[in-house]
């Protein structure tokens, strides 16, 4: 590991059972391990989180992804966030299944938030313009015309 705030001189003594020897061991531990250690907490619990309850995006296309994305470790790190804060104040926090309540209920504040309020249409009502067709020439019609360019 590399880092621009600790230098290798910084160090402090940790255990680790050694396979070999079967019993714990001092070894010495470079204080950048030591503070990737204590931080990394929080970014693995929220991968772990991610990968459980990730938003479905069925699509090819990378802007979509990107953005359901972001919206997960957005709703993700704020759920963390909500934990810690509870924890801090002695309160009592919501479990992991109020988790998925509440990603859901975020889902659909923002789909109520998105149609328009003074809508004169329903949904039932709506009806898509048809397409014109434009007709093609018959096929026999193609054959005849290369046969006399051919000729």
């Amino acid at each position: 590991m590399a880092s621009t705030v600790h230098g290798k001189e910084t160090e402090d003594i940790c255990t680790r059972w050694s396979n070999k020897e079967k019993v714990d061991i001092q070894v010495t531990r470079p204080a950048v391990i030591t503070e990737y250690n204590n931080n990394m907490g929080r970014v693995d619990l929220c991968d772990r989180m991610l990968s459980y309850y990730r938003i479905s995006s069925r699509t090819k296309k990378w802007t979509a992804r990107v953005i359901c994305h972001f919206f997960d470790v957005a709703i993700t790190n704020s759920w963390i966030q909500y934990k810690s804060d509870s924890k801090a104040l002695n309160r009592p926090a919501k479990d992991t299944q109020q988790y998925l309540e509440f990603k859901l209920h975020l889902a659909e504040e923002l789909m109520d938030k998105t149609k328009p309020e003074n809508s004169t249409c329903e949904e039932e009502e709506y009806e898509p313009a048809m397409k014109m067709r434009i007709p093609q020439p018959e096929k026999s019609f193609h054959r005849s015309a290369t046969v006399l360019y051919l000729k």
